[in-house]
């Protein structure tokens, strides 16, 4: 049924205003809206269509009609109470510092200017001033550790100073905990924030967590080693600490037969020297002990590739050398290079019909006793050299052995 109604009287300044405030893109869309209902009433048009034009309810309709009736023009403003202007008192800014200092009802870690507003009433403006005024910032949180050891102060510098001063040819490691990421309960207080002192945690906890991470960072590279283990061992932090010093290395990866052990180029392959030339070491020792000669080398000369700085003397790049086939397009062969392979495919082919790779005109290549560590460098230039990395060697061995010793 269609909701009749008498026709508003319109005088013509008021028609005009109306009108005005209908095609005005300057003013509020709302006063634009609340015109085109009267000028719909003026034309006697039923509140079904002037809803279906406006897109409004009856109620709507109804509310500006009889304002208008009482009020004409004046009754189309707006009257909202709104809310009045707080007043930063004494007494207003010690009850938000006082809710500051209290914990979230919803369980949440801090206040929030908006958060804390709605709480008290009042706008989150007037807290995020009386915040800066007083120097709180409850997002943020400090750490403090007291130690009760009488010694802390000597042991603290002499551990500083491996830091500042290491010994020479040294390599400092540090071992800690990241506690950030565990699940844990703090031993000591959480002293609460206070004007001008964020929240501070104590350093002591209680872990209640179930995935431990073992990480390392290289200062002076920025590279970080790590993984993840479900539980926290001896077994586990060795295994890490075989893969941190693996990457302590000037780039050599060794691998083990009667006479090979070779050189590569830097790389962060896990365990490399523990795989390579930590086992190279061990088998050669092992066909001495057999009775027979061991003849170990590096190869370290860098082949002439279009990725040469990249690649250095990568695995399996001696092949190439050993049997002579230097026919690769895109490498840059030189006399050098020839002069190499002539020289390695004379002592592999030596070795091949005697069991030994010495031969007339070639650089003497020792067999290997644990006491000197004789290897042959292939590089530059051939020559002798003794003890291939053996501090890194001999501490990989003893983690091995460590290893060992924990899994039995």
């Amino acid at each position: 049924m269609v909701r009749r109604h008498m026709a508003l009287i319109l005088t013509a300044d008021e028609r005009t205003e109306l009108e005005r405030r209908v095609r005005s893109r300057k003013i509020r869309a709302e006063d634009a809206r609340r015109a085109q209902v009267i000028l719909m009433l003026a034309q006697g048009d039923s509140f079904s269509a002037i809803t279906a034009t406006v897109g409004c309810y009856p109620d709507y309709i109804n509310r500006w009609k009889q304002r208008f009736e009482t009020e004409r023009l004046t009754g189309l403003r707006a009257k909202y109470c709104g809310q009045p202007p707080t007043v930063r008192t004494p007494a207003m800014e010690a009850r938000i510092l006082s809710k500051t200092r209290q914990r979230p009802p919803d369980g949440s870690t801090h206040w929030s200017t908006r958060k804390l507003a709605t709480v008290l009433g009042i706008s989150h403006v007037l807290v995020a001033r009386v915040w800066r005024r007083a120097g709180l910032q409850p997002h943020r949180v400090e750490r403090y550790m007291l130690s009760d050891d009488p010694a802390f102060e000597q042991k603290a510098a002499d551990v500083i100073g491996l830091y500042l001063n290491p010994p020479q040819h040294a390599v400092v490691f540090a071992a800690d905990e990241k506690t950030a990421i565990q699940a844990l309960d703090r031993l000591d207080p959480v002293l609460p924030l206070s004007p001008g002192r964020a929240e501070r945690h104590g350093f002591e906890y209680y872990r209640h967590g179930t995935l431990s991470l073992y990480a390392a960072l290289n200062t002076r590279t920025g590279e970080i080693i790590g993984h993840t283990v479900p539980r926290h061992t001896s077994a586990a932090f060795v295994d890490f600490l075989t893969d941190v010093v693996g990457t302590q290395r000037g780039g050599v990866r060794s691998t083990s037969s009667s006479i090979t052990s070779r050189r590569t180029r830097p790389n962060r392959s896990r365990g490399r020297d523990n795989f390579f030339t930590l086992q190279m070491r061990t088998w050669a020792r092992m066909v001495m002990a057999a009775g027979r000669k061991a003849f170990l080398y590096q190869f370290t000369h860098v082949p002439p590739s279009p990725n040469a700085k990249a690649w250095g003397a990568y695995h399996g790049s001696e092949i190439a050398y050993v049997f002579g086939n230097l026919r690769n397009p895109t490498f840059k062969y030189t006399e050098t290079d020839r002069s190499l392979s002539e020289t390695m495919s004379s002592y592999w082919v030596n070795f091949a019909k005697t069991g030994d790779p010495n031969g007339k005109g070639l650089p003497t290549w020792t067999a290997y006793d644990p006491g000197a560590e004789p290897y042959l460098d292939l590089g530059a230039s051939v020559q002798m050299k003794h003890h291939l990395l053996k501090a890194q060697i001999d501490f990989l061995e003893c983690v091995q052995k460590a290893r060992s010793s924990t899994a039995q």
